[in-house]
């Protein structure tokens, strides 16, 4: 049996801030978001974000949209 392989969406957050030496107050601070917002989003654990928020996070990081995301693949059974 073939194994079939799905893709899912990632935040790449965390490298992004890690690159720039940012502690997740640093990033909650200049995004414009309270900590532990900040938090589950570096954590990748934030299924849905709104426009505006990607909006000040991408201004904050200077980064587009493009380079918050990436997708993973997964394999599935």
């Amino acid at each position: 049996m073939l194994n079939a392989m799905s893709r899912t969406v990632r935040l790449t957050v965390a490298e992004l801030l890690d690159q720039k030496g940012w502690s997740t107050a640093k990033f909650a601070e200049k995004a414009r978001l309270n900590y532990n917002q900040a938090l589950s989003i570096r954590r990748g654990a934030y299924n849905r974000i709104d426009l505006d928020t990607i909006a000040r996070i991408c201004e904050a990081l200077e980064v587009t949209p493009g380079e918050l995301f990436e997708f993973e693949k997964s394999a599935t059974p």
